[in-house]
């Protein structure tokens, strides 16, 4: 029976330094990775900035299908995931479009209703100064 007290940590001090080595070799293996997903990020951030803007929208989206292409045979995981939130940006950027032309024919009627209401009160002064 062993009457030694158990300490929090159950783990010995050569596993947690076999996590520590493990954990180190994983940062070591991302750090050689590194230039070519940096790569794939600044051409994400590029399609990114292009789909902002409906003019440029068609070119982002050819340019996310390369990168697309590209990524698919490193990490098909990755593009899985990629490719829910190109969606649903694309979506989102449609929404906002739509939300944006409701808007601005919204203000178009207000402004027209304040116009005509304008010109009833004058045409209705005019009526009662005539009479």
């Amino acid at each position: 029976m062993n009457t030694q007290p158990r300490s929090q940590d159950s783990r010995s001090p050569g596993s947690r330094s076999l996590g520590s080595r493990s954990q180190d070799s994983r940062s070591q293996g991302l750090q050689s990775t590194d230039a070519p997903i940096a790569a794939y990020a600044v051409e994400l951030h590029e399609c990114l900035s292009l789909v902002k803007d409906a003019e440029t929208q068609g070119l982002a989206v050819k340019q996310y299908g390369m990168l697309r292409d590209r990524l698919m045979s490193e990490y098909p995981d990755l593009v899985a995931l990629l490719d829910m939130m190109w969606d649903a940006l694309l979506v989102s950027q449609r929404s906002a479009k739509v939300w944006e032309r409701l808007c601005d024919t919204e203000k178009q009627l207000t402004d027209r209703m304040a116009e005509s209401h304008v010109q009833l009160q004058q045409n209705y002064l005019r009526l009662v100064q005539e009479q």
